[in-house]
């Protein structure tokens, strides 16, 4: 890939939703804490809407 990526939005919830979901899995496994299970769903829901926007962006339309 040559060229710089684009830093839109989209990409920023795929890599926040990214983070949030590996650190809380980790973490939940680690402490044994429900609630932490719990912020990796959220962190995989904005990680997935994250890519919904992209490839709305990229495809022109919902998938």
């Amino acid at each position: 890939m040559s060229g710089r990526m684009p830093w839109g939005l989209e990409l920023v919830l795929v890599w926040l939703g990214s983070l949030i979901a590996v650190a809380s899995t980790a973490g939940a496994v680690a402490v044994h804490q429900q609630w932490l299970f719990a912020l990796a769903a959220l962190g995989f829901l904005i990680q997935h809407s994250g890519w919904a926007v992209r490839n709305r962006k990229l495809a022109g339309g919902a998938r």
